[in-house]
């Protein structure tokens, strides 16, 4: 019994390393032919050697360009981050096997330093920390060599692009950022570079939360540089971005457009209002803040301005105006004094009715205090020459002078002297009520003035309101088309 548990032991473990065996076997037949194909491919190989079968012959240099992510967009210094994938595809011809001679090996990774690789640069950067600037390859770089001889290398890189910031429509501008790769010293003779796709592609793609990718285009290029006789081949990407406006509609231009409308109610206000110069000033200063947040953001570029920023010179251009306006308005509304000529036609007979004034029909009567002349009663023994020197009087003379000279008028006709002073008295009682009545003259006639300068002046008020609304209207109507 024992016996046969040695037995059936023995073969179990003699099995298991029949099989190990095997397995070893494999895995030295695999890694034996991995390594004959690394020696047969480069132990003569040259990699500082252009693989061109023949010297007049030109290496084709496939770029694929694709984007990750927009990690920042900076206005201020017109520079865009991106992650970038760089994936480059060429032939070499010495770098080709059978499969079928090396276990069926179709792909062979290889560090870039071990083979050929073409000067592809980045002709702009942004980037004051990019390493091996200009190239885009770095030496630790792993590529993927494929049976027909075809290398294939992606290098992924965080670039800092320059781009040309066109600010004019801020917040809903679009903008237009080239990448541009090309050889560094070879001619297009030598190395030539072609888009793999017509524009970049989006791999793995993270979306921006203000940026968004409306399209993109390469093309294909060729120019010299100043001193080297020849042209060069280079490639240009063009990735087009568009801004996406809502953050910046609901925190700058809505608070803008609303501090400008009431620039309007500084003329609804009354136009004796101690609080309209106060309001407009203090929209005025409003204005600059949101213009200062504007320019804080934009570049500091004459080339264009953003029309946010025209919308706002324009609002303050209104408000200066509206101070001003208001400032004359309150002087007119106390003024004094008589208005007469074409003020008085266009402002009071004419403006008013067609705006929203409540008046009578026809033109404004005036108030006027009736004219009244003293009833001199006859007395006896008063003689008609006595009251034409009496009516001849001056009615603004002195009381003394009055009363002596109508005494001796009297006195020399011989009247009775009781007669005489009561009518003495009478004649001064009525020169003073013509006095008075000329100064409540003169005073009806002040507040009539005052009240048609009051009017004046609430007529232009309305016609500012209605003016300056009209200018609001047209300026947001040209901002948002």
């Amino acid at each position: 019994m024992a016996t046969e548990y040695i037995r059936n032991v023995a073969r179990i473990v003699t099995v298991a390393v029949c099989i190990l065996c095997c397995l070893t076997v494999n895995d030295v037949s695999g890694s034996d032919a991995e390594e004959r194909l690394r020696y047969d491919l480069f132990h003569n190989y040259n990699a500082t050697v252009r693989p061109a079968e023949k010297p007049g012959d030109t290496v084709v240099i496939d770029i694929a360009l694709a984007i990750t992510q927009i990690l920042d967009v900076d206005e201020k210094r017109q520079v865009v981050t991106g992650n970038l994938w760089i994936y480059q595809i060429w032939t070499d011809f010495r770098l080709k096997w059978d499969p079928a001679d090396y276990d069926g090996i179709f792909n062979l990774p290889v560090q870039s330093k071990q083979i050929w690789f073409p000067d592809t640069a980045l002709y702009q950067s942004a980037n004051e920390e990019h390493v091996n600037y200009p190239t885009v390859i770095a030496l630790n770089i792993i590529g993927i060599i494929h049976n027909d001889g075809s290398v294939t290398v992606c290098t992924a890189h965080v670039y800092e692009l320059p781009c040309v910031m066109a600010i004019t429509t801020f917040p809903f501008d679009t903008q237009t950022c080239p990448v541009y790769f090309g050889t560094w010293v070879h001619f297009v003779q030598d190395l030539d570079f072609k888009a793999h796709f017509d524009g970049v592609e989006r791999e793995s793609f993270i979306a921006n939360t203000e940026w968004e990718i409306t399209g993109s285009e390469a093309n294909r290029y060729e120019g010299s540089f100043l001193t080297f006789a020849g042209n060069y081949s280079y490639l240009e990407f063009l990735i087009h971005i568009e801004r996406k406006p809502m953050y910046y509609i609901i925190n700058l231009s809505i608070p803008c457009v609303l501090f400008s409308i009431l620039t309007v109610l500084v003329f609804y206000l009354p136009p004796d209002s101690a609080d309209k110069i106060p309001l407009a000033v203090s929209i005025l200063l409003t204005l600059f803040v949101f213009n200062l947040l504007v320019a804080d953001i934009m570049p500091a570029s004459s080339d264009g301005m953003p029309i946010l920023s025209l919308y706002l010179l324009m609002s303050m251009a209104l408000v200066v105006l509206a101070v001003i306006f208001s400032a004359f308005v309150m002087k007119i509304h106390a003024a004094t004094g008589e208005v007469h000529g074409w003020t008085r036609k266009i402002f009071i007979d004419f403006l008013p009715r067609y705006l929203f004034f409540n008046l009578p029909t026809g033109s404004k009567e005036r108030r006027r205090v009736p004219s009244y002349e003293p009833n001199y009663v006859h007395m006896p023994g008063f003689t008609p020459r006595i009251q034409k020197q009496r009516s001849s009087d001056s009615r603004h003379e002195a009381d003394n002078s009055m009363k002596s000279k109508d005494t001796d008028v009297f006195i020399q006709e011989g009247c009775d002297a009781a007669k005489v002073q009561h009518y003495i008295i009478s004649t001064h009682v009525l020169k003073r009520l013509d006095m008075i009545i000329e100064e409540l003259k003169q005073a009806t006639n002040d507040t009539d003035g005052e009240s048609d300068w009051k009017m004046v002046a609430n007529v232009l008020n309305r016609l500012l309101l209605i003016v300056f609304f009209i200018l609001f209207l047209a300026c947001t109507m040209w901002l948002v088309t």
